[in-house]
């Protein structure tokens, strides 16, 4: 009897979601996860970073998962906006037990709805000294019942918001209590909050840097997931596939899905192709254009400069050339667009791209918006 397609795609391009075919960072999401319930080391407070479609937003989302599967851990999701502390004060008390929210009712200032889900402060004036005030009482609160608190925000910026929540969350950690911090972002964005000068103390928190994923573990991935619906291809065309992606998270799920879509029970170089198109459209559409358009008029000159090469890797010392500007001028755009994750050195003083047809999308993007 003939195994019948499973018509469901497992692979999900969708950002900010956990896709049901992902492939985890286990040993990095152990590391940081273990560091933070030690809850006295660097990984108190993480800094997780990488490029736009490297799976940040799945990597938070499974530490804050394991963490929350222990007992006496209330995990908060932030957004970085200007209600922060009072945000946190009341999602704390949401995801208390019902002992503990009796406790927390008790707090002078407490405002709570008819509905039990509102909180508020009762005085109007000087209300953010009032709100951390407030948040001190609700961690003593916790620290007796031996209850440790996680925020975890995603896609950080370096704005006023982060900037008065930051430094309240500096103040909880030097009174003691058992509060950590996970966050998210961009290079240049995490890069900017820890280099703030009123924000020094970030410096000392720990990196969790998003590398490209394996080839092999994509490939087996792969493999495992058309099996499984049903499908099958060569040990090459798998391989292939995981080539295609050059290891960037978004492009694993966004090729899966649409080389499923195609229905066909063999997977073959010509399946590849009737979708590489498509493939490609969606990168540049949905990611890359976004990312250029992030980045200085200098690093986007500094890519067109590689692009013009016929061959797939330049040495930096040509990019100079073309740029018609010193080495140490361009070293530090080299240094900015490796640490983004949209270059990668090759071999000493040679450089390529390292999203898949980055390139091409570089000639494109210059061709149309320059």
């Amino acid at each position: 009897m003939k195994k019948k397609l499973t018509e469901t795609n497992p692979f999900n391009p969708a950002f900010g979601k956990i896709p049901n075919v992902y492939i985890e960072r286990q040993e990095l999401q152990g590391k940081v996860a273990e560091g933070i319930v030690a809850n006295d080391g660097p990984y108190q407070t993480t800094m997780v970073y990488g490029p736009r479609g490297s799976g940040k937003t799945a990597f938070l989302t499974e530490v804050c998962n394991e963490i929350g599967n222990g007992k006496n851990w209330i995990i908060v999701n932030l957004i970085p906006d200007d209600d922060m502390i009072a945000v946190l004060v009341q999602s704390i008390y949401r995801k208390a037990e019902v002992s503990v929210k009796k406790e927390l009712g008790s707090i002078s200032g407490f405002n709570i709805s008819i509905f039990g889900s509102g909180i508020g402060y009762n005085k109007e004036k000087d209300k953010d000294v009032k709100l951390q005030v407030l948040l001190e009482e609700v961690m003593e609160k916790l620290r007796k019942r031996k209850i440790s608190v996680l925020v975890a925000i995603d896609e950080v910026t370096a704005t006023d918001a982060m900037r008065k929540f930051t430094s309240v969350y500096q103040i909880l950690l030097r009174e003691g209590f058992d509060i950590s911090l996970i966050m998210s972002g961009l290079p240049v964005n995490i890069s900017s909050l820890m280099n703030d000068k009123t924000l020094t103390f970030l410096l000392r928190s720990a990196r969790a840097e998003l590398y490209p994923l394996g080839m092999i573990a994509m490939s087996e991935s792969y493999k495992k997931a058309f099996k499984e619906g049903g499908r099958y291809g060569s040990q090459d065309i798998f391989d292939k596939m995981a080539k295609m992606t050059c290891g960037y998270a978004y492009a694993f799920q966004l090729l899966g899905y649409y080389i499923w879509e195609t229905k066909e029970k063999e997977i073959t170089l010509a399946t590849l192709k009737s979708v590489l198109e498509k493939y490609k459209t969606d990168l540049y559409a949905n990611s890359y254009t976004k990312i250029m358009q992030e980045m200085s008029s200098v690093d986007r000159e500094f890519l067109y400069a590689m692009a013009d090469s016929k061959t797939t890797s330049i040495s930096i010392s040509t990019v100079g050339e073309r740029m018609n500007k010193p080495k140490n001028y361009i070293s530090r755009y080299r240094q900015r667009l490796l640490e983004g994750h949209i270059i990668s050195a090759t071999d000493r003083g040679i450089i390529t791209f390292s999203l898949p047809y980055f390139g091409e999308f570089t000639k494109r993007y210059r061709e149309l918006y320059e």
